[in-house]
């Protein structure tokens, strides 16, 4: 059998193991690790107190919209969070998107470019704390477009998007997808695991495609939940839902699908569409409290509004964009 497994290494149709990475983080309220098992799972392990977490899901720059990422960023600066979360569609990738329509002309170069710079804005709200950044289902569409029209490119570094964003450096972690197979105990798709001292596993973050679950179907999270059968949080499906069940102990599970922070687009479900982010607390016994935070448009008073705790918060829209 050892034979068999060395052939199929070999051949190349197996991965080989990566060398797992950690870094661990203290503050005043909190000590905790991220350990990076491979270029596709991370988990972050709570040691002491509590850990405060901002996930932003779903931006697809260029196409963000202004006047959402503003004010998540500024209830995020609120909650104070030890840890950013980018899960996935965060870049668009439209330009090299199998999805083209319309006479759009094609411009990666500028998609990059303000893409880079709004992540850089982002980052720099938050300049003390780390970033794990998860791939989505967009961002894979720049390394399937080079595979197709230009497979010798492919393992060009300097062409992978966490380099062409500038993401890269101490303190900000990038899962990617695996393409082909991966081993049982790792994970093909990008997947940040929460646990709390004791290594009981409290919480899973992915983007949320891949699941099987259809862009027709009503209840995303509940479906969501089926399947992981733990607490979840994911974007992808551009709504925010929640939902619970209940194990025989009284446990409660729970799954929740964040808005996005992006226009809304004719062809996607009839511009069924929601805007807003999610944050959570997880604390070293494993207490999980997650607020999912929906914008409501005021449109008497030109702006975004949104609660949180007991304040609420707001945006004003601004001029109206032209996005041709």
């Amino acid at each position: 059998m050892k034979n068999l497994w060395g052939m199929l290494k070999l051949l190349g149709f197996l991965h080989q193991r990566e060398e797992p990475s950690e870094a661990t983080y203290k503050s005043k309220d909190c000590d905790w690790k991220i350990e990076v098992k491979s270029n596709s799972q991370a988990n972050v392990h709570v040691h002491r107190g509590t850990l405060r977490c901002l996930v932003l899901s779903d931006i697809h720059s260029p196409f963000f919209y202004p006047p959402a990422v503003s004010l998540a960023l500024k209830i995020g600066l609120r909650f104070n969070p030890h840890l950013l979360v980018l899960n996935g569609d965060i870049v668009d990738c439209f330009s090299v998107s199998p999805y083209r329509w319309g006479p759009r002309k094609d411009n990666l170069q500028k998609e990059i470019e303000v893409s880079r710079e709004l992540l850089k804005f982002i980052l720099s709200s938050f300049p003390r704390i780390p970033c794990v950044y998860l791939e989505g289902n967009h961002e894979l569409f720049l390394q399937k477009y080079i595979c197709s029209k230009a497979s010798a490119l492919a393992d060009l570094a300097e062409l992978h998007l966490p380099n062409l964003l500038g993401f890269v450096g101490r303190d900000k972690f990038y899962l990617e997808r695996k393409e082909e197979y991966a081993i049982y105990s790792g994970t093909a798709f990008p997947t940040l695991y929460f646990y709390d001292k004791t290594g009981s596993p409290q919480l899973l973050i992915i983007h949320g495609d891949g699941m099987g679950i259809s862009k027709g179907a009503v209840h995303y999270a509940r479906l969501l939940l089926q399947r992981t059968n733990m607490n979840t949080i994911c974007g992808h499906w551009h709504v925010g839902q929640t939902w619970h069940t209940y194990a025989l102990n009284g446990n409660r599970i729970s799954a929740w699908v964040s808005p996005p922070l992006s226009f809304p687009r004719p062809h996607w479900r009839n511009s069924v569409w929601g805007l807003g982010f999610i944050m959570f607390s997880i604390s070293d016994e494993g207490l999980l409290t997650v607020d999912m935070v929906d914008f409501v448009l005021d449109a008497k008073q030109g702006c975004l509004v949104a609660k949180y705790g007991n304040m609420l918060f707001t945006e004003e829209l601004g001029e109206d964009i032209d996005l041709d």
